[in-house]
């Protein structure tokens, strides 16, 4: 997007989903220059320029600037709900989502937490409930791609135990805004679907009473 502002070309893309369409909303003067096409295409141009997407190691780590950067030009005052407590559920995903979360969410609601499907929200309304969020659990998964939204907040993320000694992309994002981090293991990490096969793709058992047991920590920090 940076690279984007930086000349006035035509940009040429293949068709956008709608949540593309919609992070674009923050970006008219780039939304305006797009000349949409259907694939595949021939573009006949005297000079093409290209992005490529980088091997990315580490997890997928975020360079700080980018995370600052996306977050000056897609946040403001106004986005800030004022709900301290968020559970974000993957209950409506194939992959990675808490088997006991009715078990879980009986702790939680002892604490004040909202459980939130991010699907069902708009771009806006998950920047809004991120940036106002002061404490935030969940499973690990894309909707922690918002914590670039957050301001110093405390994370409880759920993850299979031989996943949690390496960190993900999703932390590095909170890293660059003060997040603190508390990394729960399941208790059991089940089989993963035939659809998504991979072994970091099963759904979780999470034991409420240690979810607890972190959760008294924060209220207590």
């Amino acid at each position: 997007i940076r690279a984007l502002r930086e000349n006035d070309y035509p940009i040429i893309s293949n068709k956008l989903k709608s949540w593309q369409m919609e992070a674009l909303q923050f970006f008219p003067d780039i939304l305006e220059r797009m000349i949409f096409v259907d694939i595949p295409a021939a573009i006949h141009s005297p000079e093409i320029h290209v992005f490529t997407h980088p091997s990315i190691s580490n997890r997928g780590k975020a360079a700080k600037w980018a995370v600052q950067y996306l977050k000056r030009n897609m946040i403001s005052d106004e986005y800030a709900y004022s709900i301290k407590n968020i559970y974000i559920s993957r209950a409506d995903a194939n992959a990675r989502h808490i088997e006991n979360e009715d078990e879980l969410m009986k702790v939680l609601d002892n604490y004040d937490y909202k459980r939130y499907n991010l699907t069902s929200l708009s771009l806006c309304e998950k920047i809004s409930l991120f940036a106002g969020a002061e404490n935030i659990v969940g499973p690990t998964g894309a909707g922690f791609t918002h914590l670039l939204f957050a301001n110093s907040p405390n994370v409880v993320d759920f993850n299979h135990a031989f996943e949690v000694n390496e960190e993900c992309g999703w932390n590095n994002l909170g890293d660059v805004n003060n997040a603190t981090w508390h990394t729960i293991a399941a208790e059991k990490s089940l089989p993963p679907s035939s659809e998504r096969p991979k072994a970091k793709n099963g759904n979780l058992i999470v034991n409420a009473k240690t979810a607890e047991t972190v959760l008294k920590l924060l209220q207590h920090s």
